[in-house]
């Protein structure tokens, strides 16, 4: 029998609010070894002689552990991919567009209303009317009651085309449970009705993890939806609204052409400054939306003829703002007639346009359009990794260490949970290469690309932003723990049954290599000397007993802190639950590697952005960050992974903060810092967190 609680309700809170966050475990399996991870003593144990660049292509993505489809270069027999379908002519007179970016999210309430929980319960949010509506439950209702009246509404209009954002994982669920659904979706975007745009398997927050799992979900997806005969656009928009200059690289390489930059992001970096058309970067043509131009003339170096240019962004959101604006977290409340009012007035509102002259476009119409007018793409002005809102949730710091503002922010623990992930992904990436070699050598057990495939699946689901933001109830927290859960049972059971296959005790896997070398035993590292501090850190804990060792040198040290209860074991407390470590910034400028470039450090000067807020935050997905002077900083992700806060006015610093530390057992957070070469510092965070060296 399943056990069943209720928590009260707190519906008021989450109106309107991307989604509502909890409490949870720690490690549950015998987890490997990192032994770089661990300690890092000496340079040259750990550095190498990569250079910026070596590793430019896609990181191994496994794809064969995926289920059977065609490459992302083969479509299946019959199917009409993106270069057949038809695009509408492109007229250079053309000066009206409409526009659209529906964001649907079908994980918008990850775990459902009615929450699976780690000990095999369920957990209500809102008591008696959310009973039922599972994870399940809530995908289903998304599909019919969000998703398609808004395809409906294009596909009754022929000649409009929207544009739909959404994640592989809705294809999935159509695919299983709405037959006619699909044939929908190929309709409108066989024809042209609607531009799909997809990037992930899972809305992940992708800019905290490495590379290699955006890859592999990207793949992914793209068989998912080559298999469901449904054209895939090389428009790019994601969750979150998640961007910047590495993503753009990593578009680039993938084969995506267009990326849709969110405007609050751009504002945040180059506040109140000039935008153009169009824009290029790292070989992607950029738009900045919704942003509506309302010019007589376009301006140089475009001709300059009659009509000008007017384009309206007629929607820019989640897209169950239009069908149901109430929210998902609202679903058992939901009534047709609400949503029937909304999609009614929007419609009304396109036909006023088209009647107006203006082109319901999509938006890779539009870039082909202002191209055939002669609009040159200008260089991209510089911009950090960051999402949509970044004012209203201080850019990634939300979902790395930010404190949600509702009821039940005193249960979240950004930081317990993602450093979860990360040890659990490098142990996932490990096992992958493990079995890899199994199959080099003939002896794969049966069953093992079954259930990686399996754990892949449960990883990148853990990795969606809402188990830690914007405000996550326990239920999506929950969700963040069984799915990782699954992955470090998954890890543990095929780690015994392929190094029994191989006749080994142990293996040691290079991620950086890629290779897999026997071992006879797991040698313990001998513990690094102490040392003084090179470098000032200071670590603010109000309430706790904390301390801070320095260890290694003379180059490359290790910074160990400790932090114990907080004065409120509730989290109630804000003051007290904070906790701040600050580093010196020696130079004015951003010295970092981009989210998905993990292979390249960037430095871009403060004084080439107008800044809208005095702070900026980073993930640092590979943990490196500079802070001048040849000295860098890399967060071993593994302990802590929380966003990097870089003020821009005031004292020099870069500090990480945590604002939902565990109040009852504290924690330990533990960082490389190393004065070198900015080659040896990109070594050191690939050896450290992306590329490390795992011994099972």
């Amino acid at each position: 029998m399943r056990s069943h609680a209720s928590v009260p309700t707190f519906l008021a809170a989450c109106l309107l609010i991307a989604s509502c966050g909890g409490n949870g475990g720690k490690d549950s399996v015998d987890a490997p070894v990192d032994r770089v991870g661990e300690d890092a003593p000496s340079v040259p144990d750990v550095l190498s002689d990569l250079q910026p660049g070596d590793a430019a292509g896609p990181d191994s993505t496994h794809a064969d552990l995926l289920p059977d489809a065609p490459g992302p270069d083969v479509p299946e027999p019959g199917c009409c991919e993106w270069g057949c379908v038809p695009k509408p002519e492109v007229d250079p007179a053309q000066r009206k567009f409409a526009l659209s970016m529906f964001h649907f999210n079908i994980q918008y309430v990850v775990g459902g209303l009615d929450a699976d929980t780690p000990d095999g319960g369920t957990l209500s949010m809102c008591g008696e009317p959310c009973l039922g509506w599972s994870d399940d439950a809530l995908h289903d209702w998304y599909v019919r009651k969000v998703f398609e009246p808004v395809l409906d509404l294009y596909l009754g209009h022929p000649g409009w085309t929207g544009t739909f954002e959404f994640q592989g994982l809705l294809v999935d669920v159509v695919k299983a449970r709405h037959p006619d659904l699909l044939e929908k979706m190929q309709q409108a975007a066989q024809t042209g009705a609607i531009e799909m745009v997809s990037l992930h398997y899972s809305d992940q927050f992708f800019e905290a993890f490495p590379r290699h799992d955006l890859q592999l979900s990207t793949d992914w997806t793209r068989k998912l939806f080559q298999e469901a005969c449904v054209p895939l656009s090389g428009v790019v928009f994601n969750q979150e609204g998640q961007a910047g200059e590495g993503k753009h690289r990593y578009m680039k390489d993938s084969g995506y052409g267009i990326s849709v930059f969110p405007v609050n992001l751009f504002k945040y970096y180059h506040w109140q400054e000039p935008r153009e058309l169009l824009y290029s970067d790292r070989g992607v043509d950029v738009i900045i939306g919704p942003d509506g131009i309302d010019l007589e003339q376009l301006p140089p170096p475009a001709p300059l003829p009659d009509g000008g240019l007017h384009v309206t962004w007629t929607f820019f959101d989640d897209g169950d703002l239009l069908a149901y604006p109430p929210s998902p977290y609202l679903a058992p409340f939901y009534t047709d007639e609400e949503g029937a009012k909304n999609m009614n007035d929007y419609r009304v509102k396109l036909e006023k346009l088209a009647a107006d002259g203006y082109e319901i476009s999509g938006i890779s119409n539009y870039v082909a359009h202002l191209k055939a007018m002669g609009i040159e793409a200008q260089p991209l002005p510089p911009v950090l990794d960051g999402t949509w809102q970044p004012k209203d949730t201080n850019s990634v710091h939300r979902w790395l260490g930010g404190r949600s503002v509702v009821t039940g922010a005193a249960n979240e623990r950004d930081n317990t949970i993602r450093t979860w992930h990360y040890r659990s992904r490098t142990a996932l990436h490990a096992v992958t290469l493990l079995s890899e070699a199994a199959d080099k050598a003939g002896v794969l057990p049966v069953g093992t690309a079954i259930t990686l495939d399996d754990a892949w699946r449960h990883m990148l689901l853990a990795e969606v932003s809402d188990v830690t933001g914007i405000t996550p109830w326990m239920g999506e927290y929950f969700y963040g723990v069984i799915h990782t859960s699954a992955v470090d049972d998954a890890v543990a059971l095929l780690r015994d049954e392929l190094l029994a296959a191989l006749g080994s005790k142990h293996a040691r896997v290079d991620l950086e290599a890629g290779t897999t070398t026997p071992v006879d035993a797991i040698e313990q590292p001998p513990e690094p000397l102490p040392a003084e501090a090179p470098i000032e850190a200071l670590l603010d804990a109000p309430s706790r007993e904390a301390s801070t060792e320095w260890f290694g040198g003379p180059e490359l040290f290790t910074l160990r802190l400790k932090f114990g209860p907080s004065s409120d074991p509730s989290g109630k407390d804000a003051a007290a639950c904070k906790v701040t470590l600050s580093f010196p910034r020696y130079e004015e400028a951003f010295i970092y590697t981009p989210a998905l470039a993990e292979d390249e450090v960037v430095r871009h000067e403060m004084k080439d952005f107008t800044f809208q807020l005095p702070e900026v935050y980073l993930p640092l997905s590979n943990g490196l960050i500079g802070l001048g002077n040849d000295w860098w900083v890399v967060k071993v992700c593994g302990k802590v992974h929380v966003a990097a806060r870089i003020p821009n006015t005031g004292e020099p610093l870069i500090q990480f903060v945590d604002e939902t530390a565990d109040p009852v057992a504290g924690d330990s957070w533990e960082f490389r810092v190393f004065h070198g070469s900015k080659e040896d510092a990109i070594a050191l965070a690939r050896a450290t967190n992306t590329h490390p060296v795992v011994e099972f």
